[in-house]
């Protein structure tokens, strides 16, 4: 998943996202869908502290992982592992602070979205107005 907001022109109110991994749609973004993973990304909220020294988990080999740059802060990058099963849960990395989190299941569900999920929808084709 990449998208990134750009400014079109020098005018800011007419900024878009767009898609920046290659072989991404060629087609415009959401940004309602965008802005609910935005959402669910800030709401997201770790359980619980597995690893303070943070070994592998599965992160060699992420099944998810989430690069946001605000300004002025950088970037933070969260990389999702291995899922435990058991506690359904997955494992969890974020490169603004040490050690390994769980993050539930379902809070994975929110945030695993591909490309073709942010693509704009065609507005539906209306037929000819109806005689009254």
């Amino acid at each position: 998943l990449g998208v990134r907001r750009e400014a079109e022109g020098e005018d800011l109110s007419k900024n878009a996202w767009k898609f920046t991994a290659a072989g991404s749609p060629a087609k415009a973004v959401d940004p309602d869908k965008v802005l609910k993973l935005l959402i669910a990304l800030n709401s997201v909220k770790a359980q619980t502290v597995v690893d303070p020294h943070g070994k592998d988990y599965g992160l060699k080999a992420p099944v998810l992982e989430i690069a946001v740059t605000e300004k002025g802060r950088g970037e933070v990058r969260i990389t999702v592992g291995a899922k435990d099963e058991k506690a359904d849960v997955y494992f969890v990395k974020s490169s603004d602070r040490p050690g390994i989190f769980q993050l539930s299941a379902n809070d994975f569900q929110d945030l695993d979205r591909k490309d073709e999920q942010l693509v704009q929808e065609a507005p539906a084709a209306q037929g000819p107005p109806k005689a009254p």
